[in-house]
């Protein structure tokens, strides 16, 4: 079986699950507040995009999961066009697949103790992984820098937007979120603004992983606006039909 899709569609599907979550936790968090209850427990907590065990979590790790399998692809692509390009999207496929894992890992938080011993852990900085994140986003951009200029025009802004989309939700919403529960302190800072905030973090992340899903099959159908994945059941050697089919042979 095959299976057709253009770049468009996947766009659009991820967009609008992405939107369908945002809209219902959003929901859910207001009306759990009206009712002076706790947004993280029950219906509330599975709808949390703030929730590392929430549904959400789960289609965020699996969006870095399609991003990495197209950006293997992108790499077989252009070995087969000889852009030079191949080990450039190979690491871009590890960096999603790793992004896929942290998602329901959550190893990054991990890193605050690191943080804190550079920038001391206040305001912005309260989630103080995220001065660790921006040196690996400026490493990372100075790495692909010449690599981003041998693209097409095309592919170059939209993978260039798709990552400013994603950051600017992960450390720089992140950051302001990190400001507001430093601010209240401890447990009281998850108010219903912080998970609104948390919201609004989350859905910029996604969207930018839905921008680049929708580069990376853009890359890959190069002008035919559609991509194609087989499905097929593994192949029967003939012998084994034939010995099924006469008694004789089978004996």
């Amino acid at each position: 079986m095959v299976v057709t899709v253009t770049p468009r569609q996947l766009l659009t599907g991820a967009i609008g699950v992405s939107l369908l979550l945002f809209g219902s936790h959003t929901v859910a968090v207001l009306i759990v507040d009206a009712a002076g209850g706790d947004p993280t427990r029950d219906v509330a907590g599975l709808l949390n995009l703030g929730l590392d065990s929430a549904a959400p979590t789960w289609f965020a790790a699996a969006l870095l999961a399609g991003c990495a399998i197209l950006a293997l692809v992108a790499a077989d692509r252009s070995a087969q066009i000889g852009s030079g390009n191949r080990r450039h999207w190979i690491g871009l496929a590890v960096v999603c697949l790793a992004m896929s894992v942290d998602e329901v890992a959550t190893a990054h938080e991990k890193l605050n103790a690191v943080g804190r011993r550079l920038v001391g852990g206040d305001g912005i900085f309260f989630y103080s992984w995220v001065v660790i994140g921006a040196i690996a986003v400026t490493a990372f951009v100075i790495a692909y820098w010449p690599f981003l200029l041998r693209l097409p025009a095309r592919t170059r802004w939209l993978l260039i937007g798709s990552g400013v989309c994603f950051v600017g939700g992960a450390l720089v919403l992140e950051g302001l979120n990190g400001a507001l529960h430093d601010e209240i302190g401890g447990r009281n800072a998850l108010t219903t603004r912080y998970w609104l905030q948390t919201g609004v973090e989350e859905l910029f992340e996604m969207l930018g992983v839905s921008l680049l899903l929708y580069c990376l099959a853009d890359y890959i159908a190069d002008g035919d606006r559609r991509i194609s994945l087989a499905i097929s059941a593994p192949s029967v050697p003939a012998s084994s039909h034939a010995a099924a089919d006469d008694p004789a042979a089978a004996r």
